[in-house]
């Protein structure tokens, strides 16, 4: 792939970019994903509420596994479940973060 000067506009530093594919974040990802993410952090897209993802209230069916946010009652994210597999909709959530070191 390709890599460019990128400047930081906070104190005028300069770094380099570098465009890579998807596989670059096979590392990182299984970090994140190989983590008991109950522990994880989970902010909310619409009220910024940052909890554990335990303390999230949970509907579920046989269909979907819905996360809401205990703080403002958003969806924070769903599971769903099909014969093709699991899909995740992240559409509620501002960010998720690896759970804290013990």
């Amino acid at each position: 792939m390709s890599s460019h000067p990128f400047p930081h506009l906070a104190d005028g530093v300069t770094s380099t970019v570098e465009n890579v594919d998807g596989n670059a974040l096979a590392g990182p990802l299984s970090a994140l994903f190989a983590a008991d993410l109950t522990t994880a952090l989970v902010t909310c897209r619409h009220c910024g509420d940052e909890a554990p993802l335990a303390t999230a209230v949970v509907e579920r069916d046989d269909s979907s596994d819905i996360v809401i946010c205990r703080g403002c009652t958003h969806t924070l994210f769903t599971l769903h479940h099909s014969p093709a597999g699991l899909r995740l909709d992240l559409a509620g959530l501002a960010a998720l973060a690896a759970p804290p070191d013990s």
